[in-house]
């Protein structure tokens, strides 16, 4: 019997390939998640800042501008995405945040 010192190519190839799979797996684990999350939270800022131009209008009697910079404050500005950074835009005609897409 040959007493072997060493690994063999093809068995540290096996090794680096299965390793490479458990942490490509693991990545894909850990960043879905943040991925869902950050879209929930700019649904939910959506939804905030509806219940924020209906209070305007309630309060003002009148709908605010597309940028909604009346609805900002030092202390409460306007909300913008999680996820790529823009401002929300409130549309007019439908009186309402208009939906955007994300990259």
């Amino acid at each position: 019997m040959i007493k072997r010192t060493a690994f063999s190519l093809l068995e540290l190839l096996l090794a680096l390939t299965i390793g490479v799979v458990v942490i490509a797996s693991t990545i894909a684990f850990v960043l879905h998640p943040r991925d869902r999350i950050a879209l929930q939270s700019c649904k939910m800022r959506q939804a905030e800042l509806q219940i924020r131009v209906e209070e305007y209008n309630r309060i003002a009697g009148r709908y605010p501008s597309a940028s909604m910079r009346e609805l900002g404050t030092t202390s409460s500005p306007v909300p913008i995405c999680p996820i790529n950074g823009q401002p929300y835009l409130f549309d007019p005609t439908t009186k309402t945040i208009r939906p955007h897409t994300h990259p």
